[in-house]
């Protein structure tokens, strides 16, 4: 968000952005990727219910099943662009390989969140004892380090400018 200023952002925000424990930081950004990945696969779940729940029960199982294949298929690629996930661009910090210090590759993000997919409860606690690599990183031989923070369109331009129009 560097092109906004302080004052427009909102006191919220730049509360947020002004903590300076990285534990805490860390914290808060594994929360908000998963509510903004909540935020954006709830209502289309919600919608899918309402729509086939009494008319095609079988459908709506299909779907639904589709919809969570889907659902996890993004989560475990949230990094993809750059090694920024939608919270670590908010909170301006990247996925970045071990060795070289450029950012994640593809692959390399994906592995990293095999683990925070299935081991949660284990990952958070790793990410707040060591905030800078958790056990995703070790396994995907990357860390998180300081970026610069994003606008959470950013990655929306992105994603255009990479496979859009």
């Amino acid at each position: 968000m560097p092109e906004q200023k302080n004052s427009e952002r909102g006191i919220i925000v730049n509360e947020i952005l002004s903590i300076r424990n990285l534990r805490i930081r860390r914290l808060m950004l594994i929360f908000l990727d998963y509510f903004l990945f909540g935020l954006f696969f709830a209502p289309i779940f919600i919608l899918v219910e309402i729509v086939f729940a009494d008319s095609n029960p079988k459908l709506e199982s299909k779907i639904a099943d589709g919809l969570l294949v889907l659902f996890i298929f993004f989560y475990l690629n949230k990094d993809l662009l750059r090694g920024k996930s939608l919270g670590k661009r908010f909170f301006g910090y990247q996925v970045v390989d071990l060795k070289s210090g450029n950012a994640a590759s593809g692959l390399q993000c994906f592995f990293r969140n095999l683990t925070i997919g299935f081991l949660w409860p284990v990952e958070v606690v790793c990410a707040v004892i060591n905030p800078k690599r958790r056990i995703g990183d070790f396994l995907a031989k990357t860390e998180l380090l300081d970026s610069e923070q994003e606008s959470l369109v950013s990655a929306w331009r992105e994603l255009m400018n990479k496979f859009g129009r």
